[in-house]
């Protein structure tokens, strides 16, 4: 059996500041995970699960500003059902710009689909993924570490929503 590995862990102080900055509160088994496993290291997405506030060289300003700025952290997410653009037929940049809103990076599977974690809003909890083409939630719905032990258990039926049909 391969071991896992991680980097180091975040402290409850570091986690507890980070939150009165931001004015949100972290899902508590993603905090838990941070302050006891690790932040970031191996895990569901392709690459490994990112630490807190990681940078990604290929990052377009918007997700420079939303994931390291952290500036729309604590607006609510406005999202609750999977939405595909692409298959929209009509171009609306001003809601698209909304998928920053409410969520923290986690990581990538590559080709443009990132994961996050919703931290505000009616999802707050939940793992979502973010493509070039849409944004969905996991299916069926998972928190953190419902995702986390699914990549664990080797269930790879719910890694990519984007597969899926409702």
């Amino acid at each position: 059996m391969t071991s896992l590995k991680f980097n180091p862990v975040v402290s409850a102080g570091k986690i507890e500041q980070f939150e009165n900055d931001y004015q949100i509160t972290l899902p508590v088994d993603y905090k838990l995970f941070i302050q006891n496993i690790g932040n970031g290291g191996d895990g569901p997405p392709a690459y490994g699960i990112k630490p807190l506030g990681t940078n990604e060289s290929w990052w377009f300003d918007t997700q420079r500003r939303a994931w390291l700025a952290f500036e729309n952290i604590k607006n609510p997410f406005p999202f609750s059902e999977q939405w595909i653009w692409e298959d929209d037929g009509v171009e609306n940049e001003a809601l698209q710009e909304k998928i920053f809103d409410g969520n923290i990076y986690l990581g990538t599977d590559g080709c443009g689909m990132d994961w996050t974690l919703i931290v505000s809003g009616e999802q707050q909890g939940f793992v979502w993924q973010i493509s070039d083409v849409g944004i969905s939630p996991c299916k069926p719905a998972m928190t953190f570490l419902q995702w986390f032990n699914d990549w664990l258990d080797d269930d790879k039926s719910s890694q990519n929503p984007f597969w899926w049909t409702d």
